[in-house]
């Protein structure tokens, strides 16, 4: 069943991107998005868009939905997906 908590940890999982992405905790610590290490191939096609998780992101930190793409989370994705963040 699809609830709203199985697809809200959907749109905020970088991996559904299609990327592999490593370094997300240190030691059992959330670690600062601009320090993941992404993949520079696709591991599988994406399932969120990277504005869709540019989008999830700014939501649950409460950014306004007219933030730029500058900020740490879309800086936090790899190079060809800032684009569309």
């Amino acid at each position: 069943m699809w609830t709203v908590a199985i697809v809200r940890a959907i749109l905020r999982n970088p991996k559904y991107t299609g990327r592999q992405v490593w370094g997300r905790t240190h030691h059992g610590k959330t670690t600062p998005r601009a320090d993941w290490v992404w993949s520079e191939v696709w591991a599988h096609p994406p399932l969120v868009t990277a504005n869709e998780f540019t989008a999830a992101d700014h939501r649950s930190r409460g950014v306004p939905a007219s933030a730029g793409a500058n900020d740490f989370s879309a800086n936090a994705l790899p190079t060809d997906q800032r684009q569309a963040a």
